[in-house]
């Protein structure tokens, strides 16, 4: 069986997360400040600020509003950063799956 990737052939060589952009933006801010400018909680700010989750379509929107860009820029950058990431771990998560489908009784199994 010949394996396809799921994800589009070009992506980004090794982007920057959105949180390495807004750190050099609001550099010298506390967090508590960040979430105030944005009109988010302090945990979905930290979130976002210590990349442990990518914003998400409100929070670009946000920072397009904020920084007077497109929503489309801030959204672009994190689906960039997301894709980029997901080719480097796409095997790993096939392998999961495939597993998961193996183990997993089939219909017929389950009805007797």
């Amino acid at each position: 069986m010949t394996i396809t990737s799921k994800l589009p052939t070009q992506t980004l060589a090794n982007p920057a997360p959105v949180s390495e952009i807004l750190k050099d933006y609001f550099e010298g801010m506390s967090i508590e400040t960040i979430a105030s400018i944005l009109g988010v909680g302090v945990k979905m700010a930290e979130h976002v600020m210590d990349n442990i989750c990518a914003p998400n379509a409100t929070m670009c929107l946000r920072l397009a509003y904020y920084f007077d860009t497109s929503f489309e820029y801030w959204m672009g950058m994190s689906n960039s950063y997301t894709l980029y990431r997901l080719t480097q771990n796409e095997e790993v998560i096939r392998q999961s799956i495939d597993k998961l489908k193996k183990d997993k009784p089939n219909e017929t199994d389950r009805m007797q």
